[in-house]
Order: C-alpha cells, then structure tokens, then sequence
C-alpha cells in the first residue's frame, strides 16, 4: 500500500524533472514506458514459461488429438471451425521462439509433434479408403478422385500448417506417394485395354501419346532415333496395334518429333505444374527421375536419350532458355547468353527446383504451361504434305484405272467412263461388311 507521504514525494520527483530537466517531460514518459514494456515482457515469459511446464506439457496430446478429429471431420465434409485447429498449431510456434534456451529449431517441437501427426493421419485417412475407392469405381474414376484429393490437401496444408513451402511440400509429398504412387501398377495397367476398347477420351486422361503423331511414312517422314521413357516404351506395341487395327491398308508409324505429351511436375516448394512437352523434351527430363538433385553433364543426357547432338542441344535450350518464362525448368552453367552452338560435352544441366510461374506480376503455385512451341507449325505441314501425297497418289490410280478401260473398250462414252472407272477403283477403297452385305466399309 502506497502512503500519502510516498505519493506527495512521487509527484515532487515528477515536479522537479518536469522543471529542472531539459525534455525532462519526454525523458520521463520514455523512462516509464521502457521499464511497463519490460515489465509485460518479463511477466508474459513467467506465464509462458509456466503454461509450458505446468500445463501445456500435459494437454497438449490432447489438444493435438482434438484438432485432428476436426480435420478428419473436415474431409468428411463437415463443417468446422478451423480457428480451433489453427489455435492448437500456434500453441507450439509461440511457446518456442528463438529465446528458447532449450531448442536450437525454433519450430523443432511443432515439426516433432503437430506437423508429423498431421501427415502421419493424412496418410492413414487415405489408406482406409483409397483402394477401395479404386475397386469400387475403376481406375479412370479414381484417378479424378486421386486428383481432386491433391488439390484439397494441399489447400488444406496451406490452412493449417506453418505458413513455409517446406510443411506443404512434406505433406503434398506424402499425399502424392499414399494416393498415386502406391497404385502406379495398377494405374498403367489400365491403358492396354483403353486402348483396345478404343478408350480414347479416357487414355488421353492418362496422357500417354498424342494421336496426331502417327504417319504413314514416305517422304519427310524419316524417323528420329531416341531411347524413349520406360513408361512410354511399355506402351508402344499396344498403341500400334490400336492404331493400325482402325487404319487398314495403312502402314502407320510412330513419329517421334510429331509427338506430344503432358506430365506433371513437382517443385520443393509444393508447387504442382502440367507441362505439355514434346517426347524428346520428356525424354530429356525423364533422365533424372532418379537422380533429381544431380547434375548430368550433355554427354551423359546423349547416352540416356540417344538423340543426335542437334536434336538434343534444340530440345536442351528449350528446356534453359524458353522465351515466355522467367524462370526456367532446366538450369545449366554454359555461358550467357545461352546458345545451344556453346554446349559442350562437359556442360552440365541440372532440374531447377525453384521453379514457379509468373502470371500478372504474381507468383503462381499452379498452372498449365505449353513448351512444345513450333511443333504444331511443324505437325501442320507435314499433315498437308502427306494429304498431297494421298491426292497424288489417287489421281495416279484414276488415270491407271482409265488407261486400262479405254485399252478394253477403244471407244467410250464419259459416262460409261465414269461408271467402269467407279466399279474398278471400289475395291481399293471401300469394302463390304461381313456380317452386313448392304453396308460398306472406307478403307483407305
């Protein structure tokens, strides 16, 4: 209890600082304001410090367990409160800051306890009830459903774990492996019969090949030589087979450097990409499935793909130095400015796993990118030259056809001509159903 004398020598002291001190007034508020801050923060650490020895050691499981069961309840579609989950993560970032004499990691206990139990739960959610909602629905069906899980649980991460592209990443990681990974068999083995059912929506789904890559051979239309991707290789025989039993009288080839395709990438920081590729681009970066943080040398990429040097030093540069982006999947230490002419066999390449993609001035973590550029241009024109052959080759057959009924017939009318000439050619391009004798079938 403060006397009445002890305030009258309080105010006298003010007086006198007030009246005596140069600033004495703003000296003092400043004297004042420093030793209540200091008392807060020594105070707020007592209470800190006790909450995390007294109390929090011993409910905090059961903290921890609470807001898993609303997450679980979450993905359940129930609504909840996500402040409350929220609530029990800071629980462990506040109560270890860097003042903490006992951890070095600042976030040691909320990586240890909180973000470890929410992957491990994450992950056995799904395993309850992936496969069976593979073998309840089917591969295509699962795969929408593998997908749409992706994109709800790295969202869900963003909401709830410490805001760092490393805990996403983690999570993100474990969702891919317990989700895709663990069914990888499964899933290709689908295709083969996409395939023979002339599944054609569907195997685009699964983004194996481009049906635009297929030709009939002849001029321009030498092929390229590449070590393709095993998960591209698997499938060939299949896709031929598809392709040449629905073309009759066809002989159709694979043209590599028509071809396209879609995969996924994935970044360190829990970034997802679709990237439409060529197949030599996806061959080049297939090369590190295995060996992600390596550094492969252009010799080495040239054993792995098997592509000549001018094939690969074009695909290569389009993969360091394509003009729409940024940031670039492929980074390399040749000199800049980078000119496919510079790499050397000793050039070394290497994944950039900081990749993003910029979109209005803003990063993004998501998105689609096209790296295939004057493909198209290029499977264009060589569509149009290979329909001038077909029309080539058919006035050819015309003109036979017409030599021959006119060496049988020595004078004809045009229109007997045009009705000999109908019956002559049918058989070369029209055929009549088995099963059917009033329907005829277009063979080309």
């Amino acid at each position: 209890r403060v006397t009445q004398l002890e305030w009258q020598d309080l105010f006298l002291a003010v007086y006198k600082i007030h009246s005596w001190v140069d600033d004495g007034k703003k000296k003092l508020h400043a004297a004042i304001d420093y030793n209540v801050k200091e008392y807060v923060r020594m105070a707020r650490e007592e209470m800190l410090e006790t909450w995390k020895k007294v109390v929090f050691q011993h409910i905090s499981l059961k903290l921890l367990s609470a807001a898993l069961r609303l997450v679980e309840a979450e993905r359940n579609g129930e609504s909840v409160d996500a402040h409350l989950v929220i609530g029990v993560r800071e629980s462990w970032v506040a109560l270890y800051d860097q003042r903490d004499c006992y951890y070095e990691d600042v976030l040691e206990q909320y990586r240890k306890h909180f973000e470890r139990e929410f992957v491990e739960e994450t992950v056995a959610y799904y395993k309850k009830r992936a496969a069976q909602y593979l073998a309840e629905n089917g591969v295509i069906n699962y795969m929408s459903y593998a997908d749409r899980m992706l994109e709800e649980e790295e969202q869900r991460a963003r909401k709830y774990l410490n805001p760092n592209p490393e805990s996403v990443a983690r999570l993100v990681e474990s969702c891919v492996q317990v989700l895709v990974v663990e069914f990888e068999d499964q899933i290709l083995a689908e295709c083969p019969s996409l395939i023979a059912k002339n599944d054609v929506e569907n195997l685009i789904n699964i983004k194996i090949l481009n049906g635009g890559a297929w030709g009939r051979g002849g001029v321009g239309a030498e092929r390229v030589r590449v070590s393709l991707p095993r998960e591209l290789e698997e499938f060939v025989p299949e896709v031929e087979a598809f392709y040449k039993k629905h073309h009759n009288g066809r002989k159709l080839n694979w043209m590599h450097h028509w071809s396209s395709g879609t995969i996924i990438f994935g970044t360190a920081s829990g970034g997802r990409f679709d990237l439409e590729l060529t197949t030599f681009q996806m061959a080049v970066l297939f090369s590190w499935n295995d060996r992600a943080h390596e550094k492969i040398s252009f010799e080495s990429l040239r054993l792995a793909t098997e592509l000549p040097d001018t094939e690969l030093a074009r695909t290569l540069f389009s993969l360091v130095a394509y003009p729409k982006m940024k940031y670039q999947l492929l980074l390399c230490d040749a000199p800049t400015p980078l000119n496919p002419r510079d790499f050397t066999d000793s050039t070394l390449f290497y994944i950039n796993h900081d990749f993003r993609l910029i979109k209005n001035g803003k990063e993004q973590q998501r998105g689609r990118i096209n790296l295939i550029g004057r493909l198209q241009l290029s499977m264009e024109s060589s569509a149009t030259k290979e329909h001038e052959d077909i029309v080539a080759l058919r006035e050819l057959r015309v003109q036979e056809a017409a030599v021959k009924i006119m060496k049988m017939r020595k004078t004809i009318t045009s229109a007997q001509l045009q009705t000999e000439l109908v019956e002559m050619l049918k058989p070369m391009f029209i055929e009549r159903k088995d099963d059917d004798i009033n329907t005829f079938v277009y063979v080309s």
